[in-house]
């Protein structure tokens, strides 16, 4: 909110003595009122200017030593607030470095838990290819045991004659 300047004057309530002793005006919490022996009063809401006490060096005095009080519980008021921010932010700064050790320790954990299923999966991987491997040589053997070399006669060219060996193809001329 921007601050405003304000010109203009403000004049206090002000009587004399005889009038203000006649007046049945309250006056309100806080308001001040003059009279001709330049005595001051401040009304409380309740009473008229009659029932006021006149204010004096004691009662100056009084709210003097009520505005010091006042000034020492606020500061520390703002002094034991500080402290306990200073102390949430500490419990704070604490839980979270908690909070990061406990993900820290949950990533590695995780990390080392998928490193140990990619080396399964590559271990698994290699007994799967070297098992296919296994599986052709076998399957070689058999056809290599099983299966004699023959000799077709080319039927779009007699004159060619394919040789089948171990499921290979070849083709030579006949002679």
């Amino acid at each position: 909110m921007a601050d405003k300047t304000l010109r203009l004057r403000i004049q206090q309530k002000y009587d004399t003595v005889v009038n203000w002793r006649n007046s049945s005006l309250v006056l309100l919490l806080g308001e001040l009122a003059l009279d001709d022996t330049n005595g001051v009063k401040i009304g409380d809401g309740i009473h008229t200017w009659n029932y006021l006490p006149y204010i004096t060096d004691d009662i100056v005095e009084q709210l003097q030593s009520s505005f010091v009080l006042l000034d020492n519980k606020i500061d520390n008021a703002i002094i034991e607030t500080n402290a306990n921010l200073n102390s949430a932010v500490v419990l704070l700064n604490e839980k979270i470095n908690d909070t990061q050790t406990v993900i820290n320790g949950n990533m590695q954990s995780i990390a080392v838990s998928l490193n140990d299923r990619i080396n399964n999966l590559e271990l698994n991987v290699t007994n799967v290819q070297n098992d296919v491997n296994q599986i052709n040589t076998e399957i070689q053997q058999v056809i290599d045991e099983e299966i004699p070399t023959s000799s077709l006669v080319n039927p779009a060219d007699p004159e060619k004659v394919v040789i089948i060996d171990c499921g290979t193809a070849s083709s030579d001329s006949k002679e």
